[in-house]
C-alpha cells in the first residue's frame, strides 16, 4: 500500500501516512483532467497540420472563395463535452481548485 506524506503538527518535517480515500480520488480526478486536456491539445495539432496540408493544396482562387464564406478548409474537431466548454487549461485549473489542498500534499 503507498504511503501519502502528510503534515505532523508543530513539525516542519513530513511524516508517511496511509493516504485517504479523499486523496486518491482526487489525484484520479486531476490525471483524468490532464489526460484529456492533453488529449484534446493532441487533436488540435493534428487538426491544424491537416488544415495546412489542404490548403497548401488547394489553389489561391479556392482558398479564397471558403475564407469569404467562413468556411474553414478542414472541419474542426467537435470539442469535447466533459471540457464544459472551457479551454484544456482553464478545465484543469477548474478541476484542480475543487480539490482540497490537504489533499493535494
Amino acid at each position: 500500500e503507498a504511503l501519502a506524506p502528510t503534515r505532523v503538527p508543530g513539525d516542519e518535517v513530513l511524516a508517511l501516512g496511509k493516504p485517504s480515500i479523499e486523496t486518491v480520488k482526487a489525484g484520479e480526478q486531476l490525471m483524468e483532467a490532464l489526460d484529456l486536456a492533453e488529449e484534446h491539445e493532441m487533436q488540435q495539432a493534428v487538426h491544424q497540420k491537416e488544415l495546412q496540408r489542404v490548403e497548401q493544396s488547394m489553389d489561391a482562387q479556392e482558398l479564397e472563395e471558403l475564407r469569404k464564406r467562413g468556411r474553414p478548409a478542414v472541419a474542426a474537431p467537435t470539442p469535447n463535452p466533459q471540457l464544459l466548454g472551457l479551454t484544456p487549461l482553464a478545465y484543469v485549473l477548474r478541476i484542480l481548485k475543487r480539490i482540497r489542498s490537504s489533499d493535494l500534499e
